[in-house]
């Protein structure tokens, strides 16, 4: 391509969803005019800073770049950094348009309507709304060198300048409030968050892709607390935010799981034991996987809680199985009671003459038999008690 005009470049940013963190972030634009060029004959246009995608389906083109009126066969971009991935760094597409010299267009309205969008800050719209408008900012940038005809170039003007004034009057937010006032709880070994959310003075919310300054890796690793700063996506905006690194309550869960396999679940009911040992098995997964979250481990250990707490007496086992122990040679036998025998006999009931007779030597003996059953031993005793009395002479 041999380039003697303006030149611009359309580019769009690598985008991939999910993977905000690949596109260009710096790149060095060189040209020049040898068909087979040395190192040496390359001549630095400059170094440019491009707008990270927004990792999103039907990305529109990030970037419109003017390198000036250059007599170019070759151009060459180097990519010097990207936005954090260490593993991929790229380009989604790069356009190339020549200048309008000696176009037979009227181009006064196109450009005018050009620059207005370019003055808009993207930070100050709806997303949604501002990414129409930039669509046909792109769809007239591609039609000024494309557009044989006025009629095609008038009305690819007239719809960017309709999506400008629709953007001006009813997305319009306010200035956002704010960006340093981020407090991020994070378990130890966890990755910050691709993404923020914005709250404006006028109560809309929007997320945006943010750019974390980079840190040692060890800041996420270990309990602690630090400051980080970060770029928001398609803004000039710097966030603070405080992390707060935590360490992962491994011993709690231990602890929970350890106390839970020392129960005794034959007391309760299978239903109940069912879903207590499904609870368990869930909670020594959660223990052993790796990359678990502090939630997963709080979330693991409550159900586990939840099902010995809803654990159900069996009440009915129990009763039959206190009936078999009850022994049935604990009930006192005929033996066990006291026979003739231990009855006085009439030859020791005193006589009438024995009564009166003050002066005799006769002694009264009265016995007294209690059988006692001593209730809840199973078991019968006999007590046999004498009392005796003996009269003086």
């Amino acid at each position: 391509i041999h380039l003697q005009a303006d030149t611009f470049l359309l580019i769009y940013n690598h985008n991939q969803l999910n993977e905000p963190d690949r596109g260009v972030k710096k790149m060095a634009v060189y040209y020049t005019d040898s068909a087979n060029p040395s190192d040496s004959d390359w001549i630095l246009v400059g170094n440019y800073q491009l707008t990270r995608a927004g990792a999103i389906e039907a990305q529109a083109a990030t970037d419109f770049l003017s390198i000036g009126k250059i007599e170019a066969r070759k151009i060459k971009l180097e990519l010097l950094e990207n936005y954090g991935d260490t593993s991929v760094i790229g380009l989604s597409e790069v356009i190339f348009f020549k200048g309008e010299e000696g176009s037979a267009l009227d181009l006064s309205k196109a450009n005018a309507a050009l620059s207005a969008f370019e003055m808009l800050n993207s930070f100050e719209y709806e997303k949604s709304a501002y990414s129409a408008a930039q669509t046909a900012y792109f769809a007239l940038l591609e039609g000024k060198t494309s557009a044989n005809e006025q009629a095609a170039l008038d009305t690819l003007t007239a719809t960017l300048e309709a999506k400008i004034s629709t953007l001006r009057d009813t997305y319009k937010k306010k200035t956002p409030k704010a960006l340093d006032g981020y407090i991020i709880e994070l378990s130890a070994g966890e990755a910050l968050p691709k993404t923020l959310t914005v709250t404006f003075t006028n109560n809309t919310k929007e997320d945006f892709a943010v750019v974390w300054d980079a840190i040692p890796a060890s800041k996420l690793a270990t309990a602690g607390c630090f400051v980080l700063y970060g770029n928001l996506s398609t803004t000039t905006c710097t966030v603070t935010a405080s992390v707060v690194v935590k360490q992962l309550p491994f011993d709690a869960m231990k602890n929970a799981i350890l106390d839970c396999t020392a129960l005794d679940t034959s007391r309760y009911t299978k239903e109940s034991v069912t879903a207590f040992e499904e609870a368990l098995a869930t909670a020594n997964a959660v223990l052993i996987k790796g990359g678990v979250s502090a939630e997963e481990i709080a979330l693991a250990k409550a159900a586990l809680y939840e099902a010995k707490y809803a654990l159900i007496v069996d009440y009915a086992a129990l009763s039959q199985g206190s009936g078999d122990d009850t022994p049935t040679g604990d009930t006192p036998t005929t033996t066990d009671t006291p026979t003739s025998t231990d009855t006085p006999t009439t030859g020791d009931t005193p006589t009438t003459g024995d009564d009166t007779n003050g002066d005799g030597g006769i002694t009264l003996i009265i016995v007294i038999v209690v059988t006692v059953a001593i209730v809840g031993f199973g078991a019968g005793m006999g007590i046999t008690v004498f009392v005796m009395k003996k009269k003086g002479k």
